[in-house]
C-alpha cells in the first residue's frame, strides 16, 4: 500500500512540474513579445530597457 501512495505522489509531482514548465514557457514568449526578456549579453532586463530608452542601435553600444 505504501508504494502505491509513493507512485501517486510522484505522478502528481510530475504533473505539477510539467504544468509549471509549460507556464514558464508561455511567460517567456509573452515577455519576448513585449521586449521584456533579457538580452544575450546577460546583463538582464535593465540593460535592454536602457538601450531602448537611449535610442541607440544595439550594435553601437557594445
Amino acid at each position: 500500500m505504501k508504494t502505491h501512495l509513493n507512485t501517486d505522489a510522484e505522478r502528481k509531482a510530475i504533473e505539477i512540474r510539467c504544468r509549471a514548465e509549460r507556464r514558464a514557457g508561455q511567460l517567456l514568449k509573452e515577455m519576448a513579445a513585449k521586449g521584456q526578456r533579457a538580452t544575450q549579453s546577460g546583463s538582464g532586463i535593465r540593460y535592454a530597457a536602457r538601450q531602448r530608452a537611449s535610442g541607440y542601435p544595439r550594435n553601437a553600444r557594445q
